[in-house]
């Protein structure tokens, strides 16, 4: 069994849900977000900076005239694109694992909020591709877990998710 399933399986036996807390989720965060910018970057150099002048030269040797976009506002919505891409790969990445870059790193996991049983793929899924980022952007949805005894975000409430420890 993996390590996961053993120390969920302990934690239904104990009946001791070990809540994360926030400083560890906020390192979480933090480190996926760094991971993600990383990725971003190596992507750009590599790939996203060349994308618009071939995207360009791809529409004009077709007749397609792209007078609507000057070249930086075209590579702003490349680079938007290629973000939403890499967001994506992420918020999949951690629906299969059951946690996130981050989380792994700093050794949480997430499961649902009733703490009897995993967290769904979709659930999570939805939890990081709509949910999360409405959070974020509500600003205070990341402040709930300060006051709730689960430490749940906005995020955590709408997906039925709780992120716990791996102590």
């Amino acid at each position: 069994r993996s390590e996961m399933a053993k120390r969920m399986s302990e934690v239904e036996e104990s009946k001791e849900i070990p809540i994360a807390k926030p400083v560890k989720r906020g390192m979480a965060f933090a480190l996926d977000m760094a991971i993600l910018g990383a990725i971003f970057y190596v992507a750009h150099l590599f790939f996203i900076k060349d994308f618009g002048p071939m995207f360009t030269k791809l529409l004009n040797d077709n007749g397609i005239s792209q007078t609507q976009f000057t070249p930086n506002e075209l590579q702003m919505m490349i680079n938007l694109a290629f973000g939403m891409m890499i967001w994506s790969g992420a918020a999949l990445f951690t629906a299969l694992m059951r946690r996130s870059m981050g989380k792994i790193l700093v050794r949480l996991y997430m499961v649902h909020s009733e703490g009897d049983k995993k967290a769904g793929f979709f659930a999570i899924l939805f939890r990081e591709l709509i949910w999360k980022p409405l959070s974020c952007a509500v600003v205070i949805g990341p402040c709930l877990m300060f006051f709730n005894e689960k430490k749940m975000t906005m995020h955590d409430f709408l997906s039925h998710t709780m992120v716990i420890d791996d102590r």
